[in-house]
């Protein structure tokens, strides 16, 4: 097999040999004639079966267009390489994940604060936030802006704190469902936190009395959340719920209300601060530095989590994050 194979390869005109495209095709013939016909055939015996005429044509395309060729398969390579690159940066970078809490916390950072996992026949496997006042979030997704952000949760005792672009743990914006059970009423806080100082926006009663009904009798709930731009959507099943506008760059406004700071309940504007002779001069320089700073705050991008302070105590399953390209 090995003359013939020589006497084949000498009917090649030389200038076709050099080409990279013969030691390709060589290789390919070679590995289809043994695979098909076996080593008993020899390669001159596959040839003749084909026409002499048409082989010679095929082989004079091949070296017409054999460059094309190469470019396309090198552009084709390119593009692959590319796209793996990009998928790469969107799962490094952005964050995308899942996480069933089955392989333990390895995901989220939360310093130790009430997080467990539990896994009962009835429940399946979650995630059980309680007295984690500071709250946890994942430790992938720095860079990540514009996401959905989905999960599973139930409302054990008293509230569920949802976190989104959190940069830290001392700074993030964060949907809170507190459960009334006195008034029978579920309400949407969104919150701001920086400094470590929680800073409530305003408070909204969920209207749907189905869904309100289906929270106080602590029953499971799908939550998504969508991110992008200045833009915060909440779905409670499917249902539109909330909706607010992340200002850039964050400015503290009278009716925020300031929680964890001693005194004032509702944080001054600069120009109060001017003007309010009532508060001395200490405290007057110690809200004016928060001022200042939040001048020249925005949430821009940032990771995900969950918070319940106190004997506030929430159950997670199904996480998922999915980048908004």
């Amino acid at each position: 097999m090995a003359d013939s194979f020589k006497k084949l390869l000498s009917k090649i005109p030389a200038e076709f040999k050099k080409t990279p495209i013969t030691i390709v095709a060589t290789v390919i013939v070679t590995v289809a004639v043994t695979t098909l016909l076996g080593p008993t055939k020899s390669l001159v015996e596959f040839l003749a079966a084909i026409s002499a005429q048409g082989f010679l044509i095929l082989w004079d395309q091949f070296q017409r267009l054999w460059l094309v060729h190469l470019v396309i398969f090198s552009l084709a390579v390119l593009l692959v390489i590319y796209l793996s690159k990009q998928r790469q940066k969107i799962n490094l970078l952005a964050g995308t994940f899942k996480d069933d809490f089955k392989n333990g916390l390895s995901k989220w950072d939360f310093d130790g604060e009430g997080w467990n996992t539990h896994e009962s026949q009835r429940e399946g496997t979650y995630l059980e936030v309680t007295n984690s006042g500071q709250g946890g979030i994942s430790r992938k997704g720095f860079k990540l802006d514009n996401y959905l952000f989905s999960f599973r949760s139930k409302v054990i005792t008293s509230a569920s704190g949802w976190i989104v672009r959190a940069e830290d743990r001392s700074k993030y914006f964060m949907i809170q469902c507190l459960v009334d059970q006195t008034n029978k009423l579920v309400k949407i806080r969104p919150h701001f936190l920086f400094d470590e100082v929680f800073y409530l926006v305003e408070e909204q009663n969920l209207v749907d009395k189905e869904l309100t009904k289906s929270i106080l009798k602590r029953e499971w709930f799908d939550v998504e959340i969508e991110v992008n731009g200045n833009n915060i959507n909440l779905f409670i099943n499917k249902k539109f719920i909330y909706h607010y506008e992340l200002p850039s760059p964050i400015r503290l406004e009278d009716k925020w209300v300031a929680q964890g700071q001693p005194t004032p309940v509702s944080v001054p504007t600069q120009g109060d601060i001017q003007t309010e002779a009532k508060i001395d001069a200490e405290k007057a320089r110690e809200i004016s530095l928060i001022i200042s700073k939040m001048k020249s705050v925005s949430y821009v991008s940032g990771r995900v989590g969950f918070r319940c302070d106190g004997p506030e105590k929430t159950w997670i399953q199904d996480v998922k994050v999915k980048p908004i390209l």
